[in-house]
This record gives C-alpha cells, sequence and structure tokens, in this order.
C-alpha cells in the first residue's frame, strides 16, 4: 500500500455525487449485513505533509486544488468481497472499505466490467448517499473507471446479479482517494467563493442562462483533484459530447467525473446546488499546453434529463468587445463574470506564443478563483474565444486574468492531437464561427429574443446614434423575417421591417436607423412586433428598456472611483454646475479588504460640474480603512482627482473645456505636455514659453510619491517601477499641472 501525492491540484464543494444510474437499491433491509462482511482497511496517509504542500498551492489558478490523497490499493472484488445467495436467488456480493478519520472516499478502477444484467452500487454506512446502479452501460470500454465521492470514513460495495452469469463480471479496484479536507468545510464548499462573485442565477445571468447549461465541474488528476470545463459545439451540430478544459488541470480522462448544473437554485435566497447529475469517463481528443487547453469526448452523451447546451464558439482571432466568464470559482455553485472593456491580447507566464492569450485586465464584475480554471470565456456574441489559464484576479483587487485563445487552439499546431479544428470541424467546411447547440426541444415555435446592446450601456456621444442591437432566435422555427420597434421618450411607436435568416441559438447583430435623442436622460424601449409575420409567443423577453443620456456637443471623461475596506458605506454622484440635476451616480459596492477599483465612461458637455462624494459611516475613503480615491481625466488631462476624503460627504467642482486655449482653474494642464503616454521607460517633459518648471512629482494611485525632481526638468525615466497608472504632478511659476501617466 503507496500513497501519491501530486503536484497538481484541483477543488470541488460537492456533498453528494450521482452518475448516470439505471435502477434504485432492489432491498429494502438495508444494512442487516453489512456490520459483519469482509473489510479493507486503508492507513492514513501523511495529513501533515499534505496541509504543507496545500498551504502553497492553494492561492494559484494553475494548479489545480486538492482535496484528497490518492491511495494505491489493487483489490479484486469478486475475490475479496463476501457473496451471499438471497431468498429470491440471486447472488449479493459485498466488501466494505474503511479509513480512519478520512472525511469521504472515492474509487478508481483499472477494470470495470459488468455482465448484463449485473448492477453495482456503493454506500456509507447509515445510507445517507448511494451511489448506483452502475451497469454494463456505464463503461463501454470496459476497463478505467471511476465512482464518486461517498462521505465518511467507509464505502460498502455491493453488486447484485442472476446466478446465471456468475463468473462473467470483473471489478479492479486500483486506488481510493482518501478525502482529508471535508467538502463540507469552509474552505472548499458552497459559499466558499470570495463575496464579489455573482450566482449564475441573479440579474447579471439572465442572458446567459443557455450558455450555462454548458459549463461542468471536472474530478481529475486521480479524482483528488477538480477544475471546471464547458460542453462545446461542433460543425456537424450532431451533439457529440465534447468538453473544452485547461492544459494544466493534467490527463487521465477514462476515469474522470464530470458533474453539471451544480448551482443555487434562486440569486435570493442562494442555496446549496444538486450534484446529482454527473457522467464518468471520456476519451482524450487533443491538448496543447502553448493556449493551456484540452478537448476530452465523454463516453455518454448527457441525458435529455441534464438539459446540457453546447455553446458555440469564434475561432478568427477577433479582439472581443467585452468578455464574459461562467465558472465554479473554489468549486462553489455556478458563478458569473462580466468584463465590460475590450480585451487585451497578451502573452501570460509560462506559455511560449506571444499574444496568445486574451488579457481580462479588470474585471468589472465578479472575479475568478482557483477551479475556475478551464471555464470557458464568451465574447458579446456568446461564443467561446478561450478557457482560463491563471491570473491573480481576486475580490479585492484590480489585478488580470488570462485566457488561453480558442484561435491559437484552432489550428496553431498542425497534429490533430494538438489543435481543435480537426474535431469541431471534422468535414474541413473552414468555418471560424459557430453559435451554440440546445438538443432539447423548445418551450415555443416563434421566439426572438433582444438580448440587448453591444455593451452594457448606451450613451450617446455626439448629435445623433445609430444603436447596434444583438437578437437571438430561441424558437424551434428558422426566422426569416421580423420587425423591430422603438419608442423613444414615449413618443409613437417606429417599425423596421429585416429580413434574415436565423437558426435556432444563432445570433445577430441588428443595426438601428440614426436616432436624435434630446439633451439629457432620454427613454429609449425596443421591442420585437412579428417573427415570420406571426406574433412572438414569449412576450417576456421581446423587450428592453434603457435610459439614453443625450450630450450635443459631448466629450467621453474617464472616472476612476476606487473604495476603501467599506464600499457599502460609499456613494457618488456628478451633477451639473448649479448641483441641481445629477447626471450619473452609483453606490452598493462591497466590502472587501483593500478596496475595489471601478472605470466608468461619461459623456459631458463643455462647462462645469460638481462631483458629490458621500460617506454613511462619516469616515470617506480615506485613510483609517484603506486609501481610496477619485480620478477624473480627458485624454492625457487630469481634471479632478481626490485621495483625501475623510469626511461624511464632500463637493468638488470641476470643469470639461472644448479648446485648448479655454481659460480655466486647470488650464495650466493645457500648458504642459508628457509624452509618450503609455511609455516603458522614459517620459518627456514640455512647457509653453512663459511657463517654468520649478518641480516634478510622481505619485501612485495611494497619493504616495515615487519620484521626486526639482528644477526645469526636461524627462524623467520610469523604467524600474511596476506598470500601472501614475501622477505626474508638475509645479511652475503659474501652478500646478496634473497629469495621468500609463506605465506599461
Amino acid at each position: 500500500m503507496k500513497f501519491l501525492s501530486l503536484s497538481t491540484f484541483l477543488l470541488l464543494n460537492v456533498i453528494a455525487f450521482a452518475q448516470i444510474s439505471y435502477g434504485v437499491y432492489p432491498y429494502s433491509t438495508k444494512g442487516e449485513n453489512i456490520e459483519n462482511i469482509k473489510e479493507v482497511q486503508l492507513i492514513t496517509p501523511n495529513l501533515d505533509s499534505l496541509k504543507l504542500e496545500d498551504e502553497i498551492t492553494d492561492i494559484y489558478k494553475d494548479i489545480p486544488w486538492r482535496f484528497g490523497a490518492v491511495v494505491f490499493e489493487e483489490i479484486d472484488f469478486f475475490q475479496k468481497a463476501d457473496r451471499t445467495v438471497l431468498d429470491d436467488g440471486q447472488l449479493q456480493y459485498q466488501l466494505k472499505i474503511t479509513s480512519t478519520d478520512a472525511v469521504s472516499l472515492n474509487l478508481n478502477y483499472s477494470q470495470f466490467d459488468l455482465a448484463e444484467g449485473a448492477k453495482l452500487f456503493i454506500h456509507n454506512g447509515d445510507f445517507s448517499q448511494t451511489l448506483g446502479a452502475f451497469t454494463h452501460q456505464n463503461n463501454p470500454n470496459r476497463i478505467d473507471f471511476a465512482t464518486n465521492l461517498t462521505q465518511g470514513n467507509e464505502a460498502i460495495i455491493e453488486v447484485f446479479m442472476p446466478q446465471a452469469i456468475e463468473n462473467q463480471s470483473t471489478i479492479k479496484i486500483s486506488s481510493i482517494v482518501y478525502g482529508y479536507r471535508s467538502l463540507r468545510d469552509k474552505a472548499a464548499n458552497f459559499g466558499s467563493s470570495g463575496n464579489c462573485n455573482i450566482d449564475v442565477n441573479c440579474a447579471d445571468g439572465d442572458k446567459w442562462q443557455n450558455e450555462k447549461r454548458s459549463v461542468v465541474l471536472i474530478l481529475r488528476s486521480n479524482n483528488s483533484r477538480y477544475c471546471t470545463g464547458a460542453l462545446i459545439n461542433n460543425v456537424r451540430q450532431d451533439s457529440t459530447p465534447y468538453i473544452l478544459t485547461a492544459n494544466h488541470c493534467g490527463l487521465d480522462p477514462s476515469s474522470s467525473v464530470f458533474i453539471f448544473n451544480y448551482e443555487s437554485a434562486s440569486c435570493s435566497p442562494r442555496t446549496d446546488g444538486f450534484t446529482n447529475q454527473s457522467i464518468v469517463g471520456s476519451t482524450f481528443r487533443a491538448t496543447n499546453f502553448k493556449s493551456d487547453f484540452t478537448l476530452f469526448e465523454l463516453f455518454s452523451t448527457p441525458p435529455a434529463s441534464y438539459n446540457v447546451y453546447y455553446s458555440g464558439w469564434d475561432a478568427t482571432g477577433n479582439t472581443p468587445k467585452t468578455g464574459t466568464g461562467i465558472h465554479h470559482p473554489r468549486g462553489d455553485v455556478k458563478k458569473i463574470s462580466h468584463d465590460f472593456d475590450t480585451l487585451q491580447s497578451d502573452q501570460y507566464s509560462g506559455a511560449t506564443t506571444p499574444n496568445g492569450h486574451w488579457e481580462v485586465t479588470d474585471w468589472d464584475k465578479g472575479t475568478t478563483e482557483p477551479v475556475s480554471s478551464g471555464s470557458p470565456l464568451y465574447n458579446e456574441r456568446h461564443r467561446i474565444v478561450g478557457q482560463l489559464h491563471g491570473g491573480q484576479a481576486a475580490c479585492g483587487n484590480d489585478r488580470p486574468d488570462f485566457y488561453g485563445k480558442f484561435s491559437n487552439s484552432w489550428d496553431f499546431d498542425s497534429p490533430a492531437s494538438q489543435q481543435l479544428k480537426r474535431w469541431l470541424d471534422p468535414d474541413t467546411t473552414n468555418t471560424l464561427i459557430l453559435d451554440g447547440l440546445d438538443p432539447n426541444v423548445a418551450a415555443f415555435n416563434t421566439d426572438l429574443e433582444i438580448w440587448g446592446f453591444d455593451r452594457n450601456y448606451l450613451i450617446q456621444c455626439g448629435t445623433q446614434n445609430s444603436p447596434s442591437l444583438l437578437i437571438a432566435n430561441r424558437g424551434n422555427n428558422l426566422v426569416t423575417s421580423f420587425q423591430i420597434g422603438y419608442q423613444l421618450n414615449g413618443g409613437s411607436p417606429v417599425l423596421i421591417s429585416y429580413s434574415d435568416t436565423i437558426r435556432r441559438n444563432q445570433a445577430i447583430g441588428v443595426q438601428l436607423p440614426s436616432i436624435v435623442f434630446n439633451k439629457g436622460i432620454n427613454d429609449l424601449i425596443i421591442f420585437v412586433n412579428q417573427v415570420n409575420g406571426l406574433t412572438d409567443q414569449y412576450s417576456l423577453n421581446d423587450s428592453i428598456s434603457n435610459p439614453v443620456n443625450g450630450f450635443i456637443p459631448s466629450k467621453v471623461v474617464d472616472f476612476t472611483f476606487k473604495t476603501d475596506d467599506y464600499g457599502s458605506e460609499l456613494s457618488f454622484s456628478i451633477l451639473d454646475s448649479l448641483g441641481n440635476t445629477v447626471l450619473y451616480s452609483n453606490t452598493g459596492y462591497g466590502d472587501i479588504n483593500g478596496g475595489q477599483r471601478f472605470d466608468y465612461d461619461y459623456c459631458l458637455t463643455s462647462g462645469c460640474y460638481t462631483l458629490k462624494l458621500d460617506d454613511i459611516a462619516n469616515d470617506g475613503y480615506c485613510c483609517a480603512y484603506g486609501n481610496g480615491f477619485a480620478l477624473i481625466t480627458l485624454g492625457s488631462d487630469t481634471l479632478l482627482f481626490d485621495n483625501t476624503f475623510s469626511t461624511g460627504s464632500k463637493i468638488i467642482s470641476f470643469c470639461v473645456s472644448d479648446t485648448l486655449s479655454n481659460v480655466s482653474e486647470r488650464s495650466i494642464n493645457y500648458s504642459i505636455e508628457a509624452y509618450p503616454n503609455p511609455t516603458k521607460a522614459q517620459i518627456f517633459i514640455e512647457s509653453n514659453k512663459n511657463i517654468i518648471i520649478k518641480k516634478v512629482n510622481l505619485l501612485n494611485l495611494n497619493g504616495q510619491s515615487v519620484l521626486n525632481q526639482e528644477g526645469q526638468v526636461k524627462s524623467i525615466n520610469i523604467k524600474d517601477l511596476q506598470n500601472g497608472i501614475y501622477f505626474l504632478k508638475v509645479e511652475t511659476n503659474q501652478g500646478i499641472a496634473i497629469k495621468k501617466v500609463v506605465k506599461q
């Protein structure tokens, strides 16, 4: 007997598992004979050593989280088990596996070959958990197999069969996973993920109810660790059950366990999910460490009762306008994360391909954590563009995450075992974009859904605007014509007819005609009127309503707001110069150690405005409980910066100018130039001839000085500073200029 201490870890928070089962436990006399049956006693692994390793590795997303130690114990079940002839003539085989202080046990098999008519069950001592029946249908390859966890320190295996088929089955156990971290512990159960995570069945997941059905929790590494993956469509659209996950999660496909639909049933109250829908076993198809992907094909197609969805994908490599992740952070119930900004191309640490990853620079809603690894990243059209490799994002920081690009995985390397194209486009149709597949019959034949705009907000920043709309066919029937209508500020509805072919679950973009908005807040309602000349059968997804802030003429200013540790106490408003009309406002931030940073784009006309900061606890965002700040910039010009708010309320004025010659309280900014910006090393500083530079100070986001030079400074070198945002404070004979500087 020996133990395997693995170097790759995985996480899952599951109370009980079930696999595709064929029948229920056949006898009501449960527990009558289990006290005296033969048992195999496992010794306890070196838990101190395991926990020391876990302390180091638990924080990393690209090292799967571990809950159990693999104990190698070869057991020929039919040789070890007790054999009993039951009253009805059936044979019963029983064997108990126990281990002191184990919190769970799960079994791996080198052979699992049941004759037709034989049934295998596994249960714990008090029958609070029963797995099975498993039959000849569960394991088509008859060799490697696995069964899910049973809670507690004993697992009883029972096989029932007619005497006529005795000696026609083989069950050989190769190892047992000794669970030393309880799936009920705070470190590894429902509710363990950070409090900034968002349940997929909350409002932020309303438009992602199809894609969530693709996402699965996976037991890997001899079923002692966990990752996230996604069921993915192929060009034949034949429901081949391919699972996309990360390369770093490891390979042992034939005995891996895939759990579907582990999620809270509602947003509020949040509840633990069910884990009774799973499939064991898959065939390896392709993997590549360069983009960190692995593709498996499940042994069994998920049954209709699982209500799965096969996600679509985009292999073009076109830059996504937004990014959405669906995943199981720390093995918790399914969550959703959103980044409303354009994704960046980058190279992740350890990867060899330049720009081979999509970088989510800063999640706007939610985050990812260990066990999110391998989870899908969707673009604004709800198509997979990558899977999570790693990163430092977490609740309470603004660090990035990195996803291996789907387009790189597509055909970057030529062998079939190292690319996706061979499997997802087996007929070489050269398809690069594919929508998702729903194998279940839709509730309605005619159902066109309005998803919304290409971004989560709509602002008119100019004289007119042509909104770009996303719609999807959710009905069974092909859509060939439809009407979209809009109503502005309670006026008469305007109807526009379109002719386009939309397959089931296909999403397309629709451009509305130019709309002239009023200055100020506009009410815009957009709706479906007719589909194929018929009334849409499901009205609840037929319309959306968006406020449109109209500014004519206009400028887009960047507003960055960072909270302290108690964001729930903070709020802000941007008002007109008289302080009468609220143009923008926000509140309801989370309480996160270190605070959170939020970035907004606001459209303003030329003129002066008021920023109002409020804190219900009367201590602001500085400095007793962290270092928050407010920053408003227009291009490279800083219009407002404050990191001293420490009371219940503060009002700060700032101005937006149309021309560089405009004279205002911040006109000195226009007389100072700092370039290049962004920069990797040196910043050159120039001023108008009447401006004399006296001192230059570079501040970080917390207002701390990181560089200080006096005299008529012409340049500064910031090569050795960390990448990020800084403020260049230039003191002159006519005042102080502040410039935002980005170090790359």
